[in-house]
């Protein structure tokens, strides 16, 4: 199998995408998250989503309720995106 995606930080490493559906956070006792970013308190326990539409598009929903930054651009809490293809 071929994995949807992939995501790739210099922080954090990469990962990779296998369901339609990814929650990115801070992993935590309470809530499960598909892709853990660590311990760091500027990274919310569910940060952002990434949704796959229609099998060939990729959009980032904000749930951070700080936002936060995608390629130096701020996105505002529950703001979607396109992601750019790669």
């Amino acid at each position: 199998n071929t994995p949807y995606a992939r995501l790739e930080s210099a922080q954090f490493g990469h990962h990779e995408i296998w369901q339609e559906k990814t929650l990115v956070g801070r992993k935590s006792q309470h809530r499960h998250v598909d892709v853990d970013m660590g311990t760091s308190s500027l990274v919310s326990r569910i940060h952002f989503e990434i949704l796959l539409i229609s099998g060939t598009d990729f959009h980032l929903k904000c749930l951070s309720k700080n936002g936060i930054f995608m390629n130096n651009n701020f996105v505002k809490t529950m703001a979607t995106t396109v992601l750019p293809k790669q």
